[in-house]
């Protein structure tokens, strides 16, 4: 989008080459104003003197710490000494400039970030800046794509009501050069555009310096350093950047995204991804885009999951032969006992309800939903990426890689004093080397075996619900219950052990992510890139078999390993569970259900009502007479409004991505089995969306905007009916599908302890669910044809969906050839631009030099007589 105030450059005259030298003598040269928005728009937070910028705030308490000395390295006097040392080097050393007020007991440090120290630290940290632009260069970027852009642009003004967002109310992202500041050529940056050096800039710089720089006296004391081990030890009680407004007042872009894109009768509206990132941050901006553009593509799965469920309710059971048979004829079935001694014998058409429900998911279109979320799930990754590499390319992140940032403070503070370095390519700075085979390879084996520790706990909590489950059954049979308990026990059940289940899994989740924090922070990783990574390894590995276990458990294990009648397969006492007529469906649908939506509901009233609270007790807090008398009272200044705020952690987002991947694994793994898991995960995501936007807007101060380069067959195989009922189409007996699927024993053949011992019906025989000779017991031939052909089926399913995948990959690449051009237009539109700008410097230099040489060659009268006829 071209800006209507775009300045185009010119050929530079004389006049021209005396700003230059101006500009380069006078280093403390502002071009314009160096906020991002309009000062009509936006109110400008400013020191006291109303000239400076406020773009962080440090917070500590002139009271004495009535909290426990033990748990604090520094006493009070300590903490005032290591204040004035760490708040001079912040002035004399880094540039920056600060001003503090005192509000009661709390002094607020702001600080400004001048721009010869953005100038410099922009260059240290190789922010991609907008260069200055001509007409012709803003022609060749658009030429090829103006038709494109006016369909486009005809397209949103016709649905712009209904969908897209208003740009009348949302910055656009112009379409300008980036590259790489360099303070040496600052004659080829727009830096007298008013969004130069906008606030996301301004944040991180002070971030940066403050999370290096020392606070001890002793030069040699390397581990003194950064901000946070200050705050960790109560020297200063918090820092943040802070809020450019109320969120309930016009006139920010807080207020614009509260009231816009937070809102959530907005939720059928776009996101604004371009004020997203210049408000939050490139990581904040990534998260909301990949939630908004993965929740579009669950409409269609959707969709297809509603189809299966709207056919098993219009087909069933007329066209179902087991639910059929079961409801109809099940009642001259005698089925085997389902525990030992105290069960009775049971009749088929107990389980009419559950096989109905169970034909609601797993019916004949079963097999097409799972092939075609196989393809969905393929194709939602390879368009994200070109998504993401879009939105890349668009934010100046095209090339960043985690060697491009600099290391973390606790980084070069654990390696202080190493003789190992080494100079960063990509930096250009010396950085110490961590050593692999004495500290990096023994915490990382360290880190993983409590890894696996806590797995195996994850474990051995399902195992603890399998036996309640076995227990449970066992207790049914001999206590006393109602006709509609034993009815709806299928459903009782497996619904109690979901619950169980679910609370098991909120608890491990808790305690496992503080010790991945700590086994993350005890690895060392060189850049916060890495830490990330690494943490997040850790937390979704764990989360994996957390959460999906038990449906595991269910859909490949249940009913699997039971044995018959003569000899069960016991475990501590217990006879494994069997499925019921319909299958194990049912009740893996009902653990799929509890678990997904129950997770998804407690996230979201634990996100939404832990900060409101938070927020309360932090207001009230501050409202009582001990702490900050009358601090409401004051001028409503907004760094003291958002000290009140909640603050965001670095790990932040972590819970927000893992909710949304162990969402996606519901939907894409399990779907066949629970046919409408898209349709939660799109009702979910609407509110996600909305809601994680009012409370960060709401409840938490403003974060770092920290920069990032970006971000099942086997169910319908052993657990859906489809292999056994496409092997009895082809079988030429004349029998019914449950005779098919079930084999008879004879009840004289019970052992003592098994034999029920107070039969209601005297028979003879008995069936069970199995595949086994009337006679010895053993497998029939028929058991190992239909595994046979399970495995077939796996095989052939698992190829095509591969198939699909890599002619995909192929097909969709993962940069658009489009942006692909485009890079290379720009590469070539700033390689010529530099040349040019090189040029004309040099003609220009040439010319001042030139005229001195003149100068030098006239005799000292003359020189005086040409002074005097110039005055």
């Amino acid at each position: 989008m071209k800006s209507k105030n775009t300045k185009y450059m010119k050929p530079p005259n004389s006049d021209d080459c005396n700003v230059m030298k101006e500009e380069i003598l006078n280093f403390d040269h502002i071009p314009g104003s160096t906020t991002c928005y309009s000062e009509d728009e936006i109110p400008m937070k400013i020191f006291n003197n109303n000239v400076k910028t406020v773009d962080f705030v440090l917070v500590y308490d002139n009271k004495p710490s009535r909290r426990s000395p033990r748990r604090f390295v520094f006493d009070n006097d300590s903490k005032n000494k290591i204040r004035n040392i760490f708040e001079n080097n912040l002035v004399q050393e880094a540039g920056l400039k600060l001003d503090k007020e005192i509000v009661n007991h709390l002094t607020f440090v702001k600080i400004h970030a001048p721009v010869p120290v953005l100038k410099k630290y922009c260059e240290i940290l190789k922010f991609k800046m907008p260069l200055k632009e001509t007409k012709e260069e803003q022609d060749g970027l658009m030429s090829n794509f103006s038709f494109l852009w006016k369909i486009k642009y005809y397209f949103k003004k016709i649905i712009r009501t209904v969908v897209t967002i208003d740009p009348r109310k949302h910055y656009q992202e112009e379409t300008k050069l980036h590259a790489e500041y360099s303070a040496d050529k600052f004659y080829l940056f727009d830096e007298e555009s008013p969004n130069f050096f906008t606030p996301t800039i301004r944040i991180l710089v002070t971030d940066f310096i403050l999370n290096r720089t020392k606070w001890s006296e002793n030069e040699s004391d390397l581990h003194s350093v950064g901000i946070q081990t200050l705050i960790d030890n109560d020297v200063y009680k918090t820092a943040y950047p802070i809020h450019d407004g109320s969120y309930t007042e016009n006139g920010s872009l807080r207020n614009r995204l509260y009231s816009e894109w937070a809102d959530l009768n907005k939720w059928i509206r776009l996101q604004p991804t371009d004020d997203i990132k210049n408000y939050l941050g490139v990581k904040f901006a990534f998260y909301f885009a990949w939630l908004g553009f993965y929740t579009q593509l669950l409409i269609p799965a959707t969709f297809f999951g509603l189809i299966v469920v709207i056919y098993g309710i219009i087909s069933s059971p007329s066209q179902d032969q087991s639910s059929s048979f079961i409801c109809n004829n099940g009642s001259g079935f005698i089925m085997c006992p389902l525990c030992d001694k105290n069960c009775d014998y049971w009749k088929l058409s107990d389980t009419c309800t559950s096989s109905k429900i169970t034909y609601l998911f797993d019916n004949k279109l079963s097999v097409v939903f799972a092939f075609l979320m196989s393809v969905w799930a393929t194709f939602f990754l390879e368009l994200w990426k070109r998504h993401a590499a879009v939105l890349s390319h668009c934010w100046g992140l095209s090339d960043y890689t985690s060697q491009s940032e600099h290391p973390r403070p606790q980084f070069l503070a654990k390696l202080a004093g190493s003789k190992k370095m080494r100079r960063n390519v990509e930096t250009e700075q010396v950085e110490p080397v961590l050593s692999f085979w004495f500290y990096k390879l023994p915490t990382v084996v360290f880190s993983y075996t409590v890894v696996i520790f806590f797995i195996l706990i994850a474990f051995a909590a399902v195992f603890s619900i399998v036996l309640y489950r076995m227990w449970i059954s066992n207790v049914h049979s001999w206590v006393q219950t109602s006709e509609w308990t034993k009815k709806y026990s299928f459903i009782i059940v497996p619904s109690t052990a979901g619950v169980l289940n679910l609370i098991s899994i909120m608890l491990l989740n808790s305690v496992y992510n503080k010790i991945a924090n700590y086994l993350t922070s005890l690895e060392l990783p060189r850049t916060q890139t890495e830490f990330d990574n690494s943490l997040s390894i850790k937390l979704y590995i764990f989360q994996f078999v957390n959460y999906y276990a038990s449906i595991m458990y269910i859909a490949f294990f249940k009913g699997k390993f039971v044995g018959y009648p003569k000899k069960y397969n016991k475990i501590l006492g217990f006879r494994q569970e069997e499925c019921t007529g319909g299958g194990c469906l049912t009740e893996l649908s009902i653990q799929l259900g509890i678990i997904m939506v129950g997770q998804q509901i407690f996230q979201s009233i634990l996100e939404i009502v832990v900060p409101a609270i938070q927020n309360w007790f932090n207001n009230y807090s501050l409202n009582k007479k001990d702490s900050v008398d009358n601090i409401n009272t004051c001028d409503k200044k907004q760094w003291v409004e958002d000290y009140k705020l909640m603050d965001w952690s670095k790990q932040g987002l972590f819970s927000e991505y893992l909710e949304i991947a162990m969402q996606y694994g519901f939907v894409t793994l399990f779907a066949c089995a629970f046919p409408i898991a898209p349709l939660f995960a799109l009702v979910n995501n609407i509110f996600e969306l909305r809601l994680d936007a009012q409370k960060i807007l709401k409840y938490y101060k403003r974060p770092v905007p920290y920069q990032v380069p970006n971000i099942g067959a086997a169910i319908i195989a052993f657990s859906s009916n489809f292999i056994p009922e496409l092997i009895y189409n082809l079988d030429e007996r004349n029998i019914s599908f449950v005779e098919f699927s079930t084999s008879s024993f004879r009840t004289a053949d019970f052992p003592r302890e098994v034999a029920p011992l107070f039969p209601s019906v005297n028979v003879s025989s008995c069936r069970y669910f199995g595949y086994r000779d009337p006679i010895n017991y053993k497998h029939t031939v028929l058991y190992w044809k239909i595994l046979t052909t399970r495995l077939l089926f796996m095989f052939i399913f698992q190829n095509a969906v591969f198939i699909i995948k890599t002619g995909a990959q192929w097909l969709i690449p993962d940069v658009p050839q489009k942006l692909t051009d485009r890079m290379r237009k720009e590469a070539r539109l700033i390689t010529e631009l530099l040349i040019k700008r090189e040029t004309e410097l040099a003609l220009c230099n040439a010319e001042s030099a030139a005229m001195n040489k003149s100068l030098q060659k006239l005799r000292l009268p003359e020189m005086e007589l040409l002074l005097e006829n110039t005055n």
